[in-house]
């Protein structure tokens, strides 16, 4: 298999990595938790150089920061459903979703072939649930706490404006010395 090193197969390749690490870590009773998305809640920051891959990376990782956080948030709201208020949630989902292909007659139509489809697109649809329900926890919260959740910086390398700045300082030094002749200049170091 050729990998490849676009942005998504990079994210891919965190991803995985994380959860591997993360539960070697809950098997080591290093951690209580055993979801890696606590991990991405916790990430502030991404350091990387000025690639354009690096760029979409970063906004890849701050989606997917954002999505584990909207997950989270939303199955601790399920958590304390009782059992009709979630099964209620799932008819409502259930009922969007069958009108949205046609109603109840094109839903039983499906051919046997497409029974995959089906349950696909009710994967689809409880994801819908979970997000909506965790963007609108994430709405109740206050603006200082959805700043410190949104809270994900990148870093770029400054390789090269530090050098820049020393390259600069080099040139300043040397038309000081040209412009003050009269001054002795700093003696070179010899070893």
């Amino acid at each position: 298999m050729v990998i490849n090193y676009t942005s998504e197969t990079q994210l891919a390749g965190w991803i995985d990595t994380i959860e591997d690490i993360w539960h070697l870590l809950f098997e080591s009773g290093m951690c209580s938790e055993e979801d890696a998305r606590v991990f991405w809640n916790l990430v502030t920051g991404f350091h990387s150089d000025h690639a354009a891959d690096q760029k979409k990376l970063f906004e890849l990782l701050q989606k997917w920061k954002e999505c584990c956080d909207c997950e989270l948030r939303s199955e601790r709201v399920i958590k304390r459903l009782t059992d009709l208020e979630y099964a209620c949630l799932i008819f409502q989902g259930s009922q969007l979703l069958i009108e949205n292909i046609g109603g109840p007659a094109a839903w039983e139509a499906m051919p046997v072939a497409v029974i995959s489809k089906r349950t696909a697109q009710l994967e689809v649809m409880k994801h819908q649930i979970i997000c909506d329900i965790g963007e609108a926890e994430y709405a109740k919260l206050a603006e200082t706490e959805k700043a410190e959740v949104d809270f994900f910086l990148w870093a770029g390398c400054c390789m090269h404006k530090e050098m820049n700045a020393f390259k600069g300082g080099c040139v300043g030094f040397d038309n000081f010395w040209k412009a003050h002749p009269e001054l002795a200049p700093p003696k070179l170091l010899k070893l």
